[in-house]
């Protein structure tokens, strides 16, 4: 039998409880405590009575990421942003399977095909698109034996994600271990310090024409931004705005140096006209070395130190602070011999995470694609009904 979403979860909307725990969606996480999670840098809301009430079993949605699975039932007892939605499973409804029912491949590209395009990187999803979202939902005894194979099935395919996702830590602390000590030797008597603004000068030169669009990333530095495929960032028409960057150029994001965000580039673009430029200005510094040391853990706590503003959200690198950092500067021959020696680190500790991010986008596939067998009924699972 098919059914309007809305008719089978109608939505809620009970506010006034701020004393409850605040809650959040996370993909991939479902419904979550706020507290559970360190990634999340959204502030609260200053008037945390307009919040609304979530209930064990309610169906949650973030509905700016609703397209991405950005949903869940949750288990627990709290209150989420008047942003979200909050729907509340009727009488004959498992809201188990209303949540693995809506993470199909199905009804993700459905609920992505009635969102509306919303700029950088989301679509908005409306009350009035999803709860006519037909859904078509078996008896409930069928409902929950599939909840419950998938419950069973989806945490084992979970656990190994979150081993993979350890391997992937290890691996990334030992590059950082080594990339810090190594850098940490340079600090003595022999090497001199000076200030960034000795090697390089802020340059604010403005896109004339279809120059290429580079975009800084945290585990990359400065990339061609076509590269990407999960970058949904939109480039807008008008590029006026925006920065030209020359090979050899520092790039910093300004909005992210803090964690690492930062980067020579090894192509000629453009990028973000809220981006800091930089040239170097000294021939005693190579573009490798300057690389290397500018995306070293000693100076990305730096860059958080120098930044700007109330919380990590907000905060900002601006010249005069990135400027004023002091760096040492080695002698040619240990400059080449140190970045080739981080080089050959990087492109092994790289490897080996393509490895473990093949081994672990494999297990999502594996997940996604039981998810959807099991609730369209491509897969036969004992105690549910043909």
């Amino acid at each position: 039998m098919v059914t309007p979403f809305g008719r089978l979860a109608p939505r809620v909307q009970q506010s006034g409880r701020p004393d409850l725990e605040p809650l959040s969606v996370f993909l991939g996480a479902g419904v979550v405590p706020r507290s559970t999670r360190e990634d999340n840098h959204n502030q609260l809301g200053e008037d945390m009575a307009k919040y609304l009430v979530v209930e064990p079993g309610d169906i949650v949605f973030n509905k700016l990421r609703t397209w991405q699975g950005g949903l869940g039932a949750s288990s627990h007892h709290g209150i989420v942003s008047p942003a979200y939605f909050v729907c509340r499973p009727q009488a004959g409804v498992s809201p188990r399977f209303l949540h693995y029912l809506l993470l199909s491949e199905p009804y993700l590209q459905e609920l992505t095909r009635v969102s509306k395009w919303q700029p950088p990187s989301q679509f908005d999803i409306s009350w009035e698109q999803l709860r006519q979202v037909a859904i078509a939902a078996p008896a409930l005894a069928t409902q929950e034996a599939i909840a419950d194979y998938l419950d069973v099935e989806t945490a084992r395919i979970d656990a190994l994600i979150e081993k993979k996702q350890r391997m992937k830590e290890v691996l990334e602390r030992r590059s950082a271990a080594t990339l810090d000590d190594r850098l940490s030797g340079l600090f003595r008597p022999d090497v001199p310090l000076v200030p960034l603004r000795y090697v390089l000068r802020e340059r604010d030169q403005r896109a004339v024409g279809s120059e290429t669009v580079l975009s800084v990333y945290r585990e990359y530095g400065v990339i061609l931004k076509a590269s990407r495929e999960d970058n949904f960032n939109k480039t807008p028409d008008d590029l006026s705005n925006y920065k030209i960057v020359r090979r050899g150029d520092v790039v910093v994001n300004k909005m992210k140096a803090w964690q690492g965000s930062l980067g020579v580039s090894s192509h000629d673009g453009i990028v973000s006209g809220d981006y800091l430029v930089c040239e170097t200005t000294q021939a005693d510094v190579t573009h490798e070395y300057l690389h290397h040391l500018l995306r070293s853990p000693l100076l990305i706590g730096e860059y958080g130190v120098r930044s700007t503003g109330i919380r990590p959200s907000q905060w900002r690198l601006y010249w005069n602070d990135f400027a004023s950092i002091q760096i040492p500067i080695p002698s040619i021959s240990e400059q080449a011999e140190l970045a080739e020696e981080l080089k050959s680190e990087y492109h092994l500790t790289q490897r080996l995470l393509e490895v473990v991010e093949a081994s672990i986008d494999l297990l999502r596939e594996r997940r996604q694609a039981l998810i959807t067998a099991a609730v369209t009924g491509e897969l036969e699972i004992k105690g549910a009904a043909a």
